[in-house]
């Protein structure tokens, strides 16, 4: 029995042997074969990180190209915004130029005006105290002859310009009917003279 155990023992010891020996001989026979798969393998991790660093840099400078252009796109357009502000400014002030000239033209052509108003009034004023002078040198027969002609407005205009006793003589000397339109017309205008006087001394009261 012992015998056969020792005998069993070697035979497995064989056959272990044996299918060491046989696993060597594939190793070695397939040993270049690993060899090349792994340096293709290595050949295509190496392939694989190139390609993924290009991406990489293409993508980066993909990346900075976009960014690039992003900031010069905002500086145009803080430029453009500017330079809207500038020329805002700019129309702003030319309004405000032009409306200060114009109240100014406005102002100079209302005070021309009234220049012109004043010199007109003192040349009108002026005539009418020529021919008031004229018609109180007259004779009061004459004067009365030649205002009794005149419409009533303007023989009122220049006998209320003249000295009270002279208009008394020249009426005496006028068509009864013509001298007592005058006299209303005279009273009249005096009483308007009178209120309009009032009304300005009330208003320099006022002020």
């Amino acid at each position: 029995m012992k015998k056969n155990i020792i005998y069993f023992a070697c035979v497995l010891f064989l056959f272990a042997n044996d299918d060491t020996l046989q696993c060597n001989l594939i190793f070695e026979s397939r040993k270049e074969e690993i060899a090349a798969e792994l340096r293709k393998l290595e050949e295509q991790q190496q392939a694989l990180q190139v390609l993924q660093n290009a991406t990489a840099n293409i993508l980066k400078e993909r990346e900075d190209k976009v960014a690039q252009k992003e900031t010069q796109i905002k500086q145009r357009e803080e430029t453009l915004a500017k330079k809207e502000k500038e020329a805002e400014e700019i129309v702003s002030k030319k309004e405000e130029e032009l409306k200060k000239k114009y109240a100014q033209k406005e102002k100079e052509i209302e005070n021309l005006v009234k220049k012109n108003e004043e010199i007109l009034q003192e040349i009108k004023g002026a005539r009418k105290s020529k021919i008031v002078e004229a018609y109180s040198k007259m004779k009061d027969s004459k004067a009365a002859s030649i205002i009794q002609t005149l419409p009533n407005d303007e023989a009122v205009q220049i006998l209320s310009r003249m000295d009270t006793k002279i208009v008394s003589k020249i009426m005496e000397k006028m068509d009864p009917q013509k001298a007592g339109e005058i006299t209303l017309l005279l009273q009249e205008n005096k009483a308007n003279a009178n209120k309009t006087k009032e009304e300005e001394n009330n208003e320099e009261s006022d002020k």
